[in-house]
């Protein structure tokens, strides 16, 4: 039952924490983004395994992706770009960026 309690708490702060997110400019997102992209880069560069998340994150998660699924989408897991977030273009630019970015042993 505490274990319950903690999980809604933590997701009541969770939720505070993505309205302040919403409501932030578009040039703070966009830094954001580039600070992640470096952070990403180095883990991949550093073979980091990622780290396990927590049964709050289980449940936030869970939450999202059945909130915000658009209405046609099959729930299954549907092959190609399904994600609602990123844009319908996303994997032909990300797969032109890494073929045109500089491998680190070309020194």
């Amino acid at each position: 039952m505490l274990r319950l309690l903690l999980i809604l708490v933590q997701l009541a702060a969770d939720a505070v924490r993505w309205c302040g997110l919403v409501l932030r400019s578009q040039r703070s997102v966009e830094a954001e983004n580039l600070f992640l992209r470096r952070q990403l880069a180095l883990y991949v560069e550093r073979s980091v395994e990622p780290r396990r998340i927590d049964s709050v994150t289980r449940v936030a998660l869970a939450l999202l992706s059945r909130f915000f699924t658009p209405a046609g989408r099959s729930g299954g897991g549907a092959p190609g770009n399904d994600d609602p977030l990123a844009p319908s273009g996303m994997e032909t630019v990300v797969a032109l960026e890494v073929a045109t970015r500089p491998s680190i042993d070309s020194g």
